[in-house]
């Protein structure tokens, strides 16, 4: 999304085009919360995160060679609509599977490597538009996603997570292997 923002203010686009995209996108991102407790429920987990950075490749791939806003602001819509998901999904299970006295220093271990990496994406969007420009720059973005989720679908022990009904049974039962 940031190197899509950069992109569209190198080009000359107005703040409030800039503004409206991104603010779509949250909107999507609310949206896609609304339905998140039904898919938490019924989906199982595995297939929720892997579909999840499914679209998310997807839709980096699919930016590449759009550049009208409202375009941008379509697939970006879509690529976040499955976030509070994956992310639900993650952190539930996440809190099940941990014991309770380590809980505390494992939220902090997992808030330090996701808060730590948010300042890298500027970074990443301005060095890339820079050096190789904005379609190279998607185009290794996309692949980083493409690998994530190759290695998601490789993962026999992700794709066996189970629906919320069946974490703490699948989080005692790998305790107990």
């Amino acid at each position: 999304m940031t190197t899509v923002i950069y992109a569209l203010q190198q080009q000359g686009h107005s703040p409030v085009t800039i503004g409206f995209l991104t603010t779509a996108a949250g909107v999507a991102m609310l949206v896609g919360a609304l339905f998140t407790p039904l898919i938490v429920l019924r989906v199982r987990a595995g297939v929720v995160i892997i579909g999840g950075l499914a679209v998310s490749a997807i839709g980096v791939f699919a930016l590449i060679p759009v550049h009208a806003p409202l375009m941008l602001t379509l697939v970006l819509a879509g690529i976040v609509l499955f976030i509070p998901a994956v992310n639900a999904v993650l952190m539930g299970y996440f809190t099940v599977a941990t014991p309770t006295e380590l809980l505390g220093r494992a939220n902090s271990a997992s808030a330090v490597l996701g808060m730590g990496a948010m300042p890298l994406a500027p970074l990443v969007a301005g060095v890339g538009l820079s050096l190789i420009g904005r379609e190279a720059t998607l185009f290794v973005g996309a692949g980083l996603c493409a690998v994530s989720v190759l290695l998601a679908v490789s993962t026999a022990a992700l794709r066996a997570l189970p629906a919320e009904s069946g974490w703490s049974a699948h989080a005692a039962q790998s305790v107990t292997r």
